[in-house]
């Protein structure tokens, strides 16, 4: 990078109970007399105070987890993926289970929460064998960064045999089994599979980390 950059001030211009619309103040160190604006969405549901993002250095810390869970059943391993509507595109969203951690939990402990409420799936601690740290999701639009947390969840549990979700009043989730023992042909089952389910939910779209997931999956390049 050619300057370094800086925060100036932030103001909050509209705030809703999830989420609050900002305008950000910043400089460059090319030009510190002009000072630059950016609108930025920002959850209301971080445990920080909105004061902690007014100036450099800003904090960057989870607030939300995805969930790579692969079920292991005697030889066959499955992607547990959700199918919910989402309103802003208004479609339904194949996507990873995910979730806001919660006030005082860690990222780890808000992943195993929330693979069993939204699957049924149990898995413990030691199941868990990837934590990423902070990654952004949509860095020209938000300041929200989440975990990705992969786990290994065993398939031959009794709790998992028939696992039953356990959802917050208003959430409608469909759990889907996605095969990868057959790794290289993964694009083409994820499109078969979102084909066959256009014809019961109608417009359906794949996100966009679980494709990049699914991708590196099936062309490996080392």
């Amino acid at each position: 990078m050619k300057f370094r950059y800086a925060r100036h001030a932030l103001e909050k211009l509209c705030e809703q109970k999830f989420t609050r619309l900002c305008s950000i103040t910043y400089k460059a160190s090319s030009d510190e007399k002009n000072l630059k604006k950016w609108e930025m969405v920002q959850r209301t549901t971080r445990d920080l105070s909105f004061e902690a993002f007014k100036r450099t250095p800003v904090p960057i810390s989870c607030d939300s987890v995805d969930i790579c869970a692969v079920l292991n059943r005697h030889d066959q391993k499955y992607l547990i993926l959700v199918a919910q509507y989402r309103a802003p595109l208004d479609s339904i969203v194949l996507e990873f289970p995910a979730g806001l951690i919660d006030k005082n939990e860690t990222p780890t402990q808000a992943a195993l929460r929330e693979l069993f409420e939204e699957t049924g799936y149990t898995a413990v601690e030691s199941d868990i064998v990837h934590v990423s740290p902070a990654i952004c999701l949509d860095p020209g639009l938000s300041d929200t960064c989440c975990c990705f947390i992969r786990i290994e969840v065993d398939g031959t549990r009794l709790d998992n045999i028939s696992p039953k979700q356990h959802l917050d009043e208003g959430e409608d989730i469909d759990v889907i089994l996605l095969p990868i023992t057959d790794a290289k042909n993964i694009l083409n089952s994820i499109n078969e599979l979102i084909n066959e389910k256009r014809t019961t939910y109608g417009n359906m779209i794949l996100d966009g980390r679980l494709y990049s997931f699914l991708e590196a999956l099936s062309h490996p390049i080392i």
